[in-house]
């Protein structure tokens, strides 16, 4: 993925003493927010937005204690806690807020220690939808994409995706399902696994999601006429490798897609068991992982596991459809993604079906116009279906047969593969957890 430079350096950002500001932003003495009920140290940030409209925050915590430390944050009218960790005791968090024009403040609180904020904000456009209109007047967190001039987050080319497809890669073996017009041949349905047990509802967020489609004979709350292209039910004892590549860039252990990213992909941390395919993050060393396919090497503190469909399987519209239990409980952890990706990225699309973003499911689809999207809420915690609807024109998003969102703009008409994978990173995905599972029950794709 094309990062962006420092979100701060991009945004002008103002350091001015317990606090940084977006440039022309007023710093507010810390002493009022210490006089508040809890009496916690505190620094206070204001910032004016000019319009009503769609913005996206990051909003970057320091502490500087070496011990992990819980700072509460109220970000308008929106609350959020983060844990600073690592050297220097930091946490970021991003989001999209939908906010009429006026002074946005931010406080930020913490037992026995003050701590810095660093505020950058930009403006992503007007509010579009009724979606935005509710989100405006609920306060709460709609999504997690930057705005033009800024790779998208949740794009991993979002990790540069090499600009041409390879000539002599194979195709799935063994029994095919229906090939639609311009869908790869898929591997042979077969039933899905009986659900895990769910564990206890979040507080907040979504009830557990549905069993799973019994016959695979078409997408889970969309009628039509549908046939399949692709279907892994991830019963068999190995990872099909007809089907299915391991790491980025090239084979056995690789490296990030990204800078931000804090894992090599480990092709061990792939593990089919009891029907269902589980990418695994632990806390181990990993010394010279190879990035893009060498020869440039790094050492990451995670390792975790990334599989992909490039030049084996790949399709041009259609309903792509997977069944999984986010990591996490009553919020989402790490950076999980199930997405689909042309070749040359961003020209010939990408379209991020679940992603993990700031503890929530997020969907958006990226394209050399943009990156328009939205976030769904907590998601993790349970059995949970994600399917998206790509058509001439048109996406449209279904969480657990509900439509969640719909991007009508700057959709493309290339081909693109398939990535599921979990990262770790300290800016964009939720807090870091090790060890972490994304458990995958299957991966459908149909036409009609």
């Amino acid at each position: 993925m094309h990062r962006s430079q420092s979100l701060t350096a991009a945004l002008g950002v103002l350091v001015l003493g317990g606090a940084a500001l977006p440039i022309g932003a007023a710093a507010l003495p810390s002493a009022p927010v210490a006089k508040t009920a809890a009496r916690l140290p505190g620094a206070l940030v204001q910032t004016r937005l000019a319009s009503t409209g769609r913005y996206h925050l990051r909003v970057a915590v320091t502490t500087r204690s070496q011990i992990a430390t819980v700072v509460s944050l109220q970000i308008g009218g929106v609350s959020r806690r983060v844990t600073t960790t690592g050297h220097g005791g930091r946490a970021t968090i991003n989001m999209e807020l939908s906010m009429h024009r006026g002074v946005l403040v931010i406080r930020a609180r913490a037992q026995r220690v003050t701590p810095t904020l660093a505020v950058s904000v930009r403006r992503l456009g007007p509010l579009t939808s009724w979606v935005d209109t509710a989100a405006m007047q609920a306060s709460t967190v709609a999504t997690r994409s930057l705005g033009a001039g800024w790779h998208p987050v949740s794009t991993r080319p979002k990790r540069t995706a090499p600009s041409t497809r390879g000539a002599s890669s194979p195709v799935p073996t063994g029994s095919t399902g229906s090939t639609g017009s311009t869908g790869s041949t898929g591997v042979a349905p077969a039933p899905a696994p009986a659900p895990a047990p769910a564990s206890p509802s979040p507080p907040a967020g979504p009830p557990p999601g549905p069993a799973a489609t019994p016959d695979a004979s078409g997408p889970y709350g969309v009628p039509g006429s549908w046939h399949s292209i692709f279907d892994d039910e991830f019963t068999a004892p190995s990872l099909n490798t007809a089907t299915w590549n391991t790491g980025w860039g090239g084979p056995g252990i690789t490296g990030p897609m990204n800078t931000e990213e804090m894992q090599c992909y480990d092709p061990a941390q792939a593990v089919l068991s009891g029907g269902e395919l589980d990418l695994n993050l632990i806390a181990k060393p990993m010394q010279n992982c190879p990035v893009g396919g060498g020869p440039t090497t790094v050492n990451e503190p995670y390792a975790s596991a990334m599989v992909t469909t490039r030049d084996k399987f790949d399709f041009t519209y259609g309903y792509l459809e997977t069944r999984v239990w986010l990591p996490g409980t009553t919020s989402g952890v790490d950076w999980p993604g199930v997405w689909a990706v042309g070749y040359n990225w961003p020209t010939t699309g990408e379209l991020d079906l679940v992603e993990g973003l700031g503890g929530q499911a997020c969907w958006h689809f990226h394209s050399a116009s943009g990156g328009p999207g939205g976030c769904a809420g907590v998601y993790a915690g349970g059995w949970h279906t994600f399917g998206a609807d790509w058509e001439p024109g048109s996406i449209t998003w279904y969480y657990d047969g509900t439509i969640v969102g719909t991007v009508t703009s700057g959709v493309t008409s290339a081909p693109m593969y398939l990535i599921a994978d979990l990262a770790a990173d300290a800016t964009y995905g939720g807090p870091q957890s090790a060890p972490a599972s994304l458990r995958i029950d299957y991966i459908r794709v149909w036409q009609h």
